[in-house]
Parts: C-alpha cells; structure tokens; sequence
C-alpha cells in the first residue's frame, strides 16, 4: 500500500507544503498531520492580532473545501509519536500507523522552559491559537507582566500587553 506523501506537523509550513505539492504537479496521497484541532495557519498574528482583536480569531491560510478539492487528507487533534523507517510509517497518538513513501517534518520549534521551580500557571508560552487565549485570559489592567524574550514576538506581546492596558 503506498502512502504518499505524509507531512508532520499542520502549521503553517506544513500546510502550504501540502498545498505547494499540488501547484507543482504532485499527484500522489498527501497527508498533514497536526496535533491541534484548527485548520493550518498563520503564527505570527498570534502576538498581536489574536492577543488584542475583539473577537480572537486564528488566520487560516486554507480552507476545508480548498483541502478537499486539492484531495489533501488533514488528521487533526493526533500527534506522530513514532517514525519506524525501515517499514516507512509513522506511529500516531491514536495508535493508528500511517504509512509513507516520502515523510516531510515540519514540526517548527518548541519555546525554550524556563528552570525554575514553582512558576505553575503563572508562566505561560506562546506557540499555539491556545497558548494565545490562555495569555490574553491573564491580561488585564491589573496585571504584571514580565517577557522573557525580546525578539520580533517578545516585542509584540509586550505592545499588545500595553494595548490592553
């Protein structure tokens, strides 16, 4: 049984890898893989725009319909556990086994945590549309905050922090 083309990770790498694939003619199975249950989207909004708009909203790059017509197979809400090479399939977190032909990892990163004992739910990261409305549940005006990071999204956050008093 040929597997295709499986992609882990449903971000927004990997969905417009999956989408890319068909512009350029692949007519294999292809398959994405994400743990959250959203459609592919678009990270970087999520330290300003989902952190301070009315309504949070998460900036799809694609839709349901667009993925179907496009014939991509998207599994959400189940994590790649386990890459077996030799049988060409990928382990997932429901216990299912996914085979492969071609495996693309588009994971992304995992912020850096923090050593130190005794932060709990004080201390949160941005990564996922989730981590974004479990900050903004933190802000208010009476709120301290302290970012630890000062790159592009340190910076962000902290602007939204401020633009939400």
């Amino acid at each position: 049984m040929s597997g295709g083309m499986v992609i882990i990770g449903a971000g927004e790498c990997g969905g417009r890898a999956a989408l890319a694939l068909r512009d350029l003619g692949f007519e294999g199975a292809v398959t994405l893989i994400g743990d959250e249950p959203h459609l592919p989207y678009e990270r970087p909004p999520l330290s300003k725009e989902a952190m301070t708009g009315e309504v949070p909203a998460i900036k799809a790059i694609t839709s349901e319909e667009l993925l179907a017509e496009r014939s991509i197979r998207h599994i959400r809400s189940v994590r790649a556990v386990a890459i077996d090479r030799a049988a060409h399939a990928v382990r997932l977190s429901d216990g299912s086994l996914l085979p492969y032909d071609k495996l693309l990892l588009a994971t992304g990163s995992l912020p850096r945590k923090l050593p130190m004992p005794g932060l709990g739910e004080r201390c949160v990261y941005l990564r996922t549309f989730n981590d974004a409305l479990a900050i903004r549940a933190h802000l208010n005006p009476k709120s301290r905050v302290a970012i630890v990071g000062g790159g592009f999204i340190g910076l962000e956050l902290a602007a939204s922090s401020r633009k939400l008093g």
